[in-house]
């Protein structure tokens, strides 16, 4: 994808609840090293077999015991994924850009 930069797929599993990601290990954070923070596109896949093109932004967020938020945005979705808990599984592999927690523009 234009201007993006190609990364190894990053592949996180957790709940889909609200528009984030939780983390499913005992401490809820992720298995992600501390730089991985920023925009990210790539795919996530819920309970069916079908994948859904997503945004994600990764950041720190210290208000709560996991240190980092992974918020989704699901891309062209029919289906109304926010009013329940879903499992999902998503593999990230574009970098977009460094996180500004001043501006988020979703186009």
């Amino acid at each position: 994808v234009d201007n993006t930069l190609p990364i190894e797929p990053i592949h996180l599993n957790g709940l889909y609840v609200n528009g984030s990601l939780l983390g499913t290990t005992e401490n809820a954070t992720f298995a992600i090293p501390d730089q991985v923070v920023g925009l990210y596109f790539g795919w996530a896949k819920f309970d069916s077999d079908k994948n859904f093109k997503i945004l994600v932004s990764i950041h720190l967020d210290f208000s709560s015991v996991a240190y980092k938020k992974i918020d989704v945005w699901l891309i062209d979705a029919n289906t109304d994924l926010t009013s329940d808990q879903k499992k999902m599984q998503i593999c990230l592999v574009g970098y977009i850009r460094a996180w500004d927690n001043k501006v988020m523009v979703i186009f």
